[in-house]
């Protein structure tokens, strides 16, 4: 996993200065074609999901959740830039859109012991907010 973050960075790179100095022949599809291959790869470890996942378990879980967060402001700032400005390559974009995909995956994958933190609808309703606390709904 150590590698694959190693070469998005160097990635990254390449996609700002494709924004920063628009020129044809930047990014290409290729680049998207990978990070949609690590997605498959890392995703074929993983049970299928049945519910929606909380950003939390391990450290690095938290973080590449809080990256991937990061990396669609940054897709949807691109995809406004694309529609404003015709020399915009929109392979960019689509590169932020599965990076942030990728990025989920990833912190999914460094749960796998852990197990993924899901969604449970109305917990706070149920338990209260605090560890200590077990509110039942019909007491409010």
């Amino acid at each position: 996993m150590v590698t694959v973050l190693t070469r998005v960075q160097n990635d990254l790179i390449d996609v700002a200065g494709d924004l920063g100095t628009p020129f044809k022949g930047g990014a290409d599809d290729g680049y998207v074609s990978r990070v949609e291959e690590a997605c498959r790869h890392y995703n074929a470890t993983l049970r299928v999901l049945d519910t929606f996942v909380v950003p939390g378990g391990t450290h690095a879980s938290a973080l590449l959740y809080e990256a991937g967060t990061t990396v669609r402001r940054a897709e949807r700032a691109t995809w406004a830039a694309a529609e404003r400005y015709d020399d915009i390559n929109v392979v960019t974009a689509r590169y932020l859109n599965r990076l942030a995909d990728l990025l989920f995956v990833l912190g999914r994958a460094t749960n796998v012991e852990h197990g993924d933190v899901t969604w449970q609808p109305g917990l706070t309703a149920r338990v209260g907010l605090l560890p200590s606390q077990a509110v039942s709904a019909a007491a409010e």
